[in-house]
């Protein structure tokens, strides 16, 4: 195997028990385990808050994944039975809104009726001149109470569901954020998302992440930006994928922390080919308890639009689950010392520790324990964050060659003849390269290693640190 197995035992009981029943491969577990997740995720962040335990601030819960994976290796059937099921129950939902909306506006309307009526006879009485003042308090305060009364009986509009779609225009996240706040942004396409994807976009999803609202998800009725609740689900093979981050807008996500807010999910060719296949047994008891708890977290969420983010439950860590997180974060810390300096100027790791608090969280809510997040849940998150870690090293990885850049290793090299460099030049100069080809650090790293591979450059240890020369 190029990259390591799904670590299925560590997904909470529900969530394991219906990746059984579906996967039929190793490397479909890691693809469903994905999917699952972020399924979990997005309609149980609907309804909970986790309390940070070193800064003590709450923050939201949602995660979300990418899943790199070849064509023909069943991304699509991984995350079908769980659409399926979100699409019934959003259309389930939505049939019952649509009998009730009607009612709703003919009973608003007779609402307001009432309302103009008392405030014409209050106006009536306020300005009638033949009526004493004592006459005219006794009858403003009756009417007034009235009015009071028939604040408190306004026809409360009937709520709107959480959503997924595929729509990355702004336009689109738009509208299904201002009818719900949590919306799945689920796309099986990657060159479709990429495409799509700019600057605005990034920073929505970004601010979402962190519990931010965004000036773009504005009502325009009251003007107060929405606090979406996104979480991103896309599947890509391995080509439209490359193609973006040697993009420009590839380049700002990477830099902006995009890709460290989601969990990476690598599958390669040598993975489907040395796969270890199993029947697939389908949807049996496993899969109609994950279902239901589904179902419930799907009503708790349509509740959502009524009350709010602000009364969403906060999750707290009990004092041995602080103590498990401190000692993940330490662990997550070494793994990154070890793979220096890859992850040196790459903020993935770091992100890997908050999300290890969000996935702990959501299967703590979802399996419905009582009290505070245990120290086996946290143990359990640790594992899945680090099994992302090792799939985002593998799919960036500068030192395997097949990954890279060749092209803008020969545009450093040019740039070093240009300049002259047949002498040694230390390592820092990387920083001017970067200016002068307008490339991100990373790929000017990944073609100085292509030309410490090919041998075209040489690299020299001097009193001064690390020097190369080209050859």
């Amino acid at each position: 195997m190029s990259t390591s197995l799904a670590p299925v035992e560590n997904l909470s009981t529900t969530l394991r028990g219906y990746l059984k029943e579906h996967s039929w491969s190793d490397s479909s577990d890691r693809m469903i385990a994905g999917y699952v997740t972020d399924f979990t995720s997005h309609l149980v962040s609907s309804c909970i808050s986790v309390e940070e335990p070193k800064s003590k601030a709450i923050n939201p819960c949602q995660t979300g994944s990418i899943i790199v994976a070849p064509p023909h290796s069943g991304k699509t059937d991984s995350a079908r039975p769980l659409h399926e099921f979100y699409d019934a129950e959003v259309a389930r939902h939505q049939q019952k809104y649509c009998e009730k909306i009607d009612v709703y506006f003919s009973e608003l309307s007779e609402w307001k009726a009432r309302q103009s009526g008392l405030s014409k006879r209050i106006k009536s009485i306020e300005s009638h001149p033949g009526l004493s003042d004592e006459e005219r308090d006794i009858q403003l305060a009756e009417l007034r109470q009235r009015r009071h009364r028939l604040l408190g009986e306004k026809p409360i509009r009937p709520p709107t569901s959480p959503s997924r779609g595929n729509d990355v225009s702004l336009a689109g996240i738009k509208k299904s954020v201002l009818t719900h706040p949590s919306f799945l942004l689920s796309v099986d396409e990657g060159a479709f998302f990429f495409n799509n994807l700019n600057e605005g976009i990034i920073s929505i999803c970004n601010s979402s992440y962190s519990g931010q609202s965004h000036r773009s998800l504005t009502a325009h009725s009251n003007g107060i930006p929405v606090t979406a609740l996104l979480t991103i689900s896309v599947a890509t093979q391995r080509t439209p994928f490359d193609q973006f981050i040697r993009s420009k807008i590839g380049e700002l996500a990477l830099g902006t922390g995009f890709f460290d807010r989601l969990a990476v999910i690598y599958v390669d060719e040598a993975d489907l080919h040395q796969a270890r296949t199993y029947p697939c047994t389908g949807a049996g008891p496993a899969t109609e308890k994950y279902f239901d708890a589904c179902r419930h977290f799907f009503e708790e969420s349509v509740k959502l639009g009524i009350t709010g983010c602000a009364n969403r439950q906060v999750l707290k860590l009990s004092a041995r689950a602080v103590h498990a997180a401190a000692s993940g974060e330490r662990y997550i810390r070494k793994i990154a010392g070890d793979y220096a300096p890859f992850f040196d100027e790459l903020a993935y790791p770091g992100r890997s520790f908050e999300r290890m608090i969000r996935i702990a969280a959501v299967s703590h809510a979802f399996e419905g324990v009582e009290g505070d997040i245990t120290c086996e849940e946290i143990e359990n998150a640790l594992e899945l964050v680090i099994w992302h870690i090792d799939n985002f090293r593998m799919l960036f990885d500068i030192t395997q060659k097949k990954y890279l850049h060749h092209e803008d290793a020969d545009r450093i090299a040019e740039l070093l003849v240009m300049r002259g460099s047949n002498r040694p030049f230390p390592i820092s100069r990387m920083k001017s390269i970067e200016l002068e080809l307008s490339m991100s650090n990373l790929r000017v790293r990944n073609g100085i290693t292509c030309l410490l591979n090919d041998g075209r450059l040489k690299q020299i240890e001097k009193s001064g640190g690390v020097h190369f020369k080209l050859r």
